[in-house]
């Protein structure tokens, strides 16, 4: 079993902490404190962050789990993969940064972001060397 972390991409962390920083600063120091509004958003930011930090790719049993924070998403069968590709596509993804990696396994495409690319993509050729790529 070897799982990798995802990257955690300044293009995406810092629009983040503004935002908060923004908000918090507002609430803070715009007249009356607001304390609904910093508790949603200390909760938000414990979510956003725990999400970042637990963003995994983890290659076990010939197959690739994406967990993205609480989500996991279905296992990908590695000898159904046919292609890996550099790309910056903003789609929403279980990725903490732009800078990322498609995978295609048959008809399905999922975006990634791991932080040890060439890492991650030589444990995949390793267990399925048909692999075509492109990074």
């Amino acid at each position: 079993m070897k799982t990798f972390r995802s990257k955690i991409g300044l293009e995406i962390l810092l629009p983040v902490c503004l935002i908060f920083g923004i908000t918090t600063y507002t609430m803070l120091f715009a007249g009356r404190i607001s304390w609904l509004g910093l508790l949603i958003n200390l909760l938000a930011l414990a979510f956003l962050s725990y999400t970042f930090l637990n963003t995994t790719y983890t290659i076990e049993d010939g197959q690739l789990r994406v967990r993205c924070g609480i989500i996991r998403y279905p296992a990908i069968p590695i000898s159904q993969i046919s292609r890996i590709k550099k790309t910056n596509n903003p789609l929403s993804a279980p990725a903490a940064s732009l800078d990322r990696l498609e995978i295609r396994a048959g008809k399905k495409t999922i975006l990634i972001s791991p932080k040890d690319k060439h890492g991650f993509v030589a444990a995949l050729k390793a267990e399925n060397p048909e692999i075509e790529v492109h990074i």
